[in-house]
């Protein structure tokens, strides 16, 4: 098995894929809006660098709810509407290294080898967002974010964090 290095979801960033749909650009009127994201991710395979399997793979779960605070204001800079957001993720993550794997007659509980972890997940903050429109339903949005890290309780060697 090769070394694995890093991992990140999405190559490094702090948004979470697939939690947009359609028209994703667009800024709605000017307004203060609630927008509430639920995350949920499961597995018990992984694989290395090379592609191949890893035996001894834990089974991870994450749970994330994120409460995201959007407002447009009725400002322009730049002929663009100017706006601002946050995001405020509650996170419950668990890594389970020593899986019996899943059965209709053994539900999967947490083991004497499970960790876990629940709390405030890193927040972000947009306190600069302009965003355009265009006469033919195009939309162009430029942001500044600040990624705010919010678990003091952070070890690089911690499967859970």
């Amino acid at each position: 098995m090769s070394n694995s290095g890093p991992s990140w979801a999405g190559g490094g960033q702090a948004y979470t894929n697939g939690s947009e749909d359609f028209r994703v650009g667009l800024l709605p009127e000017p307004s203060l809006y609630y927008i509430h994201y639920t995350n949920y991710y499961n597995s018990d395979n992984f694989k290395d660098n090379d592609g191949d399997e890893i035996d001894e793979a834990p089974e991870t779960t994450t749970f994330a709810n994120t409460l995201r605070f959007l407002w447009i204001t009725d400002f322009k800079i730049l002929g663009g509407d100017y706006a601002t957001h946050i995001f405020v993720p509650i996170v419950y993550s668990e890594v389970d290294f020593d899986d019996p794997g899943d059965s209709p007659e053994f539900p999967r509980v947490p083991t004497p080898n499970s960790r876990s972890k629940f709390g405030l997940g890193n927040i972000i903050v947009t306190p600069f967002l302009l965003g355009w429109r265009g006469e033919t339903f195009h939309y162009w949005i430029n942001i500044a974010d600040v990624w705010i890290p919010t678990r003091t309780d952070y070890d690089n060697n911690d499967a859970v964090n």
